[in-house]
């Protein structure tokens, strides 16, 4: 999603007489909305579209609260580039494999507690080595995992359903649920 920088987006564009000071001073008629402006500012209904318009990885963060929307602008610019913007690797698991990671314990072997730590602070070594090939994955995400990765990390997800199975992952899932309740 590339962000519309121009007049037309602009919170300083009233009617076309430019309020704000970048290519036109205050108070100047805007004769062409289309040039992006050094002094933008987002206007209202284009922050309202790009908030419903982001990236799943993206708005989730922002959701939590974890993203101003200034880094919100950074990220969206990072995801144009070639490696993307970079995503907790927990969260694409939950986004592609469908499994969340309060209920990942279960399935790779160690307390929801482990998990916890690892989204929060990262994976450590042992922990990687042991995770990766339980969830078909290279170990390297866990130090870095981007947004142009998602589709490789779709063909891990299909791994790992051929190698453990969609019933038991969902007994799994349904065992971390129920321990949840204790």
């Amino acid at each position: 999603m590339v962000i519309n920088k121009t007049c037309q987006t602009c919170e300083f564009n009233f009617d076309n007489i430019c309020v704000g000071d970048g290519n036109y001073r205050y108070g100047e008629k805007i004769t062409n909305p289309d040039i992006e402006c050094e002094g933008w500012g987002i206007s209202f209904e284009y922050f309202s579209q790009v908030i419903d318009e982001l990236p799943w990885y993206i708005k989730k963060t922002y959701n939590r609260g974890k993203l101003y929307f200034g880094e919100v602008i950074q990220k969206l610019e990072e995801d144009e580039t070639e490696k993307g913007t970079e995503i907790n690797i927990y969260d694409a698991i939950a986004h592609v494999y469908g499994i969340p990671w309060w209920e990942l314990g279960e399935i790779l072997g160690v307390k929801r507690s482990v998990v916890s730590r690892a989204v929060c602070r990262g994976t450590v070594d042992k922990r990687k080595k042991q995770f990766a090939p339980i969830l078909c994955i290279p170990e390297e995400y866990f130090d870095e995992f981007y947004s142009k990765q998602l589709e490789d990390l779709e063909k891990c997800r299909e791994k790992f359903y051929l190698l453990h199975g969609e019933e038991w992952v969902m007994r799994m899932r349904e065992k971390a649920r129920d321990n949840l309740k204790v």
